[in-house]
């Protein structure tokens, strides 16, 4: 039986524009790699430094802030804060954004926005235990405005019956300034012993078992954005064509099977040898 070789398309400025990098930023790869990348590497880099994985627009704002400049300079950032509370043990607690996916694609990017931050949470060594979120919508009188709110909903509801972390508070507001922009703010928190806690310095790395997740993710994260702007004055239309075909999709088992997924993870964490952690790769 002939087989087809798959071979990958010249890199042109118009490749490395589209993955979202700048003409700076692609002269910087080929200065670290000491040759021209491929394909496969050009979207690697495009994706850990966007600004989703690397906050390379908002990075050079939030260093005006003394503690988070220091924090950031002497390397500790770690994946979630802490909060002693006690008797041994600690809070980890951790917010984030999901906008962009939520405005393209309302369902799938809520749900694995949910997914992000509880997979922080144990990263970190604690198991979750609640989830809260913050939204912001525009007018529902809008009925595009009434799809997301739907959806977004869905997708938050889903993924938490999914894991079995319950969500305990959140809160939603509707005005016309939202209407192009949703935002979609996933919070968790999880307990954790201090003498058990993973630390980034550690080298610890956590097999998160998402194999989907991350299959799907490096096609879909800067699409995203870019799918945001071009298709928010096209409502609905770009949810029936095949340009999702790379948006990252929430996989997880369901019920009693990510519970023991996710205790799976966190006693690995306490025995795994000390190996590069998933951020870590940001620093490539």
């Amino acid at each position: 039986m002939s087989q087809t070789r798959v071979t990958d398309p010249e890199i042109t400025p118009a490749v490395w524009r589209e993955m979202g990098l700048s003409d700076n930023e692609y002269e910087q790869v080929k200065g670290i790699l000491g040759r021209n990348p491929t394909y496969t590497e050009l979207g690697m880099y495009a994706v850990m430094w966007s600004e989703h994985c690397g906050y390379k627009y908002s990075r050079p704002v939030l260093r005006l802030f003394k503690r988070y400049r220091e924090q950031l300079d002497s390397g500790a950032l770690e994946n979630a804060g802490v909060v002693d509370i006690g008797d041994g043990y600690g809070i980890a607690m951790k917010i984030e954004s999901h906008n962009h996916p939520s405005a393209v694609e309302p369902f799938q990017g809520a749900a694995t926005g949910v997914g992000g931050i509880l997979r922080d949470i144990f990263t970190m060594g604690a198991r979750p235990i609640a989830s809260l979120n913050s939204l912001r919508f525009g007018d529902l009188d809008d009925p595009h405005v009434r799809f997301l709110f739907e959806h977004v909903v869905a997708g938050i509801g889903f993924y938490g019956n999914c894991v079995g972390v319950p969500t305990v508070g959140g809160e939603v507001c509707f005005d016309k300034s939202y209407a192009g922009n949703p935002l979609v703010n996933a919070m968790s928190a999880g307990l954790v012993k201090l003498d058990r806690i993973a630390s980034e310095l550690q080298g610890l790395k956590a097999i998160d078992g998402y194999v989907a997740y991350w299959r799907q993710r490096i096609a879909g994260i800067e699409s995203w954005q870019r799918l945001a702007k071009q298709r928010r004055s096209r409502r609905q239309d770009h949810l029936r064509n095949g340009d999702l075909l790379g948006f990252q999709r929430g996989a997880v088992p369901v019920g009693r099977g990510q519970d023991l997924q996710t205790r799976v993870c966190v006693a690995r964490l306490e025995v795994v040898q000390p190996a590069l952690q998933e951020e870590d790769i940001s620093r490539v």
